[in-house]
C-alpha cells in the first residue's frame, strides 16, 4: 500500500510539473507570436500604403521613398523578433504563397525540395508527402492534404499535433492576418509529448499495483 501511495504521489507531482511547465511556454510562445504577428501586420498596412502611392503623380515621391523605408525597418524588426523564436515561423500571402520563413521551420522540411518564398501551401503538403516527411499515421494522402487546406479555410484556425517520420511531434499555431494571409508557428513538443507517455505508464502501473492490493 505505501509502494503503491508513492508512486500515485510521484505521478500527481509529476503531471503538476508538466502542466506548470506547459503553461510557461504557452505563455511564452503567445507572447512572442503576438508581437511577430503585429510586425507582420504593419508590413502588410505599409505595403499597401506603398501600392496606393506608386500609382499617383511626381508630388508624393517623397511620400513614396519614406514609406518604403518604413517598410525595410518594420521587416528588420519582424525578423530581429523572429530570430529569437526557436520554433518554426512562416508568413503566408492571401493566396498562401510563402512570403518568408525562419530557417527551423525550412530545416523542417529539408529534403523536401526547393521550398522558399513563392511556393504554395499546397505544393509544401505535396512534397511532405511524396517524401513521407509527415507521417500520415495510415490516414489517406488526399485525405490529410484536404484537411490541412480546410484549416486554413476559415477565420479562428484550430492548432493541429503532426509527427514528422523521425519521431518529433509538432503543433502547428496558425493566425488570419488583416489581408487574408497565414502566420504560421510550428513548436517542438517532443519533450512534451514524450513526457506525457512516461505518466501514463506511471499512472497505469500505480492503478495496477492498487487494483493488484
Amino acid at each position: 500500500r505505501k509502494e503503491s501511495s508513492a508512486a500515485s504521489d510521484v505521478y500527481k507531482r509529476q503531471e503538476r510539473q508538466l502542466e506548470q511547465k506547459q503553461a510557461e511556454l504557452t505563455a511564452a510562445n503567445r507572447k512572442l507570436s503576438a508581437h511577430a504577428l503585429d510586425l507582420s501586420g504593419q508590413i502588410v498596412d505599409q505595403r499597401r500604403v506603398v501600392q496606393e502611392l506608386e500609382g499617383q503623380n511626381t508630388r508624393v515621391v517623397q511620400d513614396l521613398v519614406a514609406a518604403n523605408h518604413k517598410v525595410v525597418a518594420v521587416e528588420r524588426l519582424l525578423w530581429d523578433a523572429i530570430d529569437t523564436i526557436h520554433d518554426g515561423f512562416a508568413l503566408f500571402d492571401a493566396k498562401l504563397n510563402l512570403i518568408a520563413a525562419n530557417p527551423p521551420y525550412l530545416a523542417a522540411l529539408e529534403g523536401a525540395g526547393d521550398i522558399g518564398p513563392g511556393a504554395s501551401f499546397g505544393d509544401i503538403l505535396d512534397l511532405c508527402i511524396d517524401e513521407g516527411i509527415i507521417d500520415l499515421q495510415n490516414q489517406d494522402a488526399d485525405g490529410w492534404r484536404d484537411m490541412m487546406l480546410g484549416r486554413w479555410g476559415v477565420n479562428n484556425i484550430e492548432p493541429i499535433t503532426l509527427r514528422f517520420w523521425n519521431g518529433i511531434y509538432v503543433k502547428m499555431m496558425d493566425r488570419r492576418t488583416s489581408d487574408g494571409g497565414v502566420v504560421s508557428m510550428v513548436l517542438n513538443i517532443t519533450d512534451n509529448i514524450l513526457r506525457e507517455g512516461e505518466l501514463r505508464e506511471a499512472r497505469d502501473k500505480a492503478q495496477a499495483a492498487d487494483r493488484a492490493k
